[in-house]
């Protein structure tokens, strides 16, 4: 990873120092930001961004015209931590391998862009979205992800120990292999995540003649490293009746817990009508005589 100079400009040398400059020119003049070609490395972080976003803002706000624009950027494997980007438009950015520590994020619209093995511990990322982003093996211990979207995000091996995900939505979201101990789920909605189990639909036809219904069971979900499964309003193996029915169940880790919903849909069988009245229907006999 490049580090990025935090001085505003040169100092003056003496001249051992200039001497041991100099002979060390070639090394020098090769360093730049990851790739053969580049802002060299003693670039600040604000003139990085400035040369790599259609339009960088030191000081964002909240509206369109003061909120960074580095949608499609390659801001990957440099250290960006501490850096404000709140409300900045990242779409698609390629921030693989960044140090964003502290970093914040705050608002940042992030959809589908490249996280993977980015280092966020501590980052801001309250209201952020993040739909579709790529967080692979990304470090999130202690990242605040307060009321973030990460619609059909991949989280698979990222760490999220101690992350704050209140009100955050995970729904199809990829956890696998994340570890999440001692993260904050309050309010997480995980419906639809890989936390709860995947909507079912049953043919009444298929689980034998029955009018009033089909028993279904449901394996419990393979849950990521800190996350325990709890229990489901309606437990695996009820009989469902022959209509939509919404099961809610608890996730928790060891210090909050949370809920999702998945549905269960049992689809009649053709033209049934009433069942059959039971009982003795008497003796044909009686009627016609003996």
């Amino acid at each position: 990873m490049t580090t990025l100079d935090s001085r505003s400009g040169w100092t003056r040398l003496g001249s051992a120092r200039l001497a041991a400059l100099v002979g060390g020119i070639t090394l020098a003049a090769s360093m730049t930001f990851g790739t053969a070609v580049g802002p060299a490395s003693a670039e600040t972080a604000a003139e990085f961004l400035a040369s790599r976003c259609a339009n960088y803002i030191a000081n964002p706000q909240p509206y369109e015209a003061a909120r960074s624009h580095c949608d499609g950027a390659d801001l990957s494997g440099v250290d960006l931590s501490g850096v404000d980007l709140s409300w900045a438009f990242l779409t698609e950015a390629n921030l693989a391998d960044t140090d964003l520590t502290g970093t914040d994020l705050h608002g940042a619209y992030m959809a589908d862009a490249n996280l993977a093995n980015a280092t966020l511990t501590g980052a801001n990322m309250d209201s952020a979205y993040l739909g579709q982003a790529n967080l692979t093996g990304a470090n999130l211990a202690n990242a605040n992800l307060t009321d973030a979207d990460l619609t059909s995000a991949n989280l698979t091996e990222a760490d999220l120990t101690g992350a704050n995900l209140t009100e955050a939505n995970l729904t199809r979201a990829n956890l696998t292999g994340a570890n999440l101990t001692g993260a904050n789920l309050t309010d997480l909605n995980l419906t639809g995540s890989a936390l709860v189990p995947a909507d079912i639909t049953v043919d009444v036809m298929d689980a034998g003649w029955s009018y009033d219904g089909a028993y279904v069971t449901w394996a419990t979900p393979s849950m990521p490293t800190g996350v325990e499964f709890g229990a489901c309003d309606y437990p695996s193996g009820t009989k469902f009746p022959t209509e939509l029915t919404v099961v809610k169940c608890d996730v928790a880790t060891s210090s909050s817990g949370s809920y999702g919903y998945f549905t269960v849909y049992v689809i009649p069988g053709p033209n049934w009508g009433e069942p059959p009245v039971t009982g003795s229907l008497g003796s044909l006999n009686s009627f016609f005589g003996s």
